[in-house]
């Protein structure tokens, strides 16, 4: 029972890792286009 415990905390452990990843992946692929195609950001960055 222990080892199934500790496989599966090592599981959650490394798809929660792989799904943060994707989706901070995702995330900067759909951040960079808004970004070149809406110029008006400028008074978000003063």
């Amino acid at each position: 029972m222990e080892y199934f415990m500790i496989g599966f905390v090592t599981g959650v452990a490394v798809g929660g890792t792989l799904s943060i990843s994707l989706i901070i992946a995702l995330a900067s692929k759909l951040a960079r286009y808004p970004v070149v195609e809406k110029k008006p950001i400028k008074d978000e960055e003063v």
